[in-house]
């Protein structure tokens, strides 16, 4: 599966659903990723029970049962975790409105037409901020194919076939103080996330101090 720059029909609706109202499994991503950022340590330890479950490049979930193929195989994970253990607790991400409706407008469009990437009718991820009342400085990644949080998440962050892992760097970048999650079912790749991060609520450009 790949991340580009992180059921049944019931359950689908229910858990992946796109809404404004945060569902359970975008509540869980955001809590993951700020897991992650204020316990790398931590995380890095998580990393490296993954890397034991790997078959050449075939990963098995917590479960033994094959979860997925990958390009890089434990590589990119063990890669991962050195780059958590270098990393330094950083803030939490609060969650903002006018982010996660921008990713959920994505999430409706991809859903809809099985796309990938960051353009959805003609719109990057400022452009889909910008639409909803906010501004064009942000970052976003996403995740195709994801099995719950935890996966959607460390998708993110192995970054696998990825080659300047660009969705770690992002995650890990510690001016940002907002996200916006969606997530719901995307056509081709079954569900997607979309991520949408900024150093303020809304986009805007961040004000540096007087004097600086």
């Amino acid at each position: 599966m790949k991340a580009i720059f992180a059921f049944t029909l019931a359950l689908l609706s229910a858990v992946w659903a796109p809404a404004f109202g945060r569902s359970a499994m975008e509540t869980d991503v955001l809590g993951e990723v700020n897991y992650l950022r204020t316990n790398p340590l931590a995380y890095a330890r998580q990393l490296d029970d993954y890397a034991t479950r790997f078959e050449g490049n075939l990963a098995f979930g917590d479960n033994d049962e094959p979860d997925m193929q990958t390009r890089e195989g434990v590589r990119a994970v063990s890669e991962a975790a050195r780059a958590m253990r270098r990393a330094r607790p950083m803030n939490e991400m609060r969650h903002s409105d006018v982010l996660a409706q921008a990713a959920a407008d994505h999430v409706a469009n991809q859903g809809r037409t099985g796309q990938v990437g960051h353009m959805s009718n003609g719109k990057d991820p400022g452009a889909r901020v910008k639409a909803r009342g906010g501004n064009i400085y942000v970052g976003e990644v996403i995740a195709y194919g994801v099995h719950g949080a935890r996966n959607a998440v460390r998708q993110l962050i192995v970054d696998d076939g990825v080659p300047h892992r660009g969705h770690r760097k992002l995650l890990l970048f510690a001016p940002y103080r907002y996200a916006g999650v969606a997530c719901g079912p995307h056509r081709a790749w079954r569900n997607m996330c979309v991520i949408v991060l900024s150093e303020t609520r809304d986009g805007s450009p961040a004000m540096s101090p007087v004097g600086s």
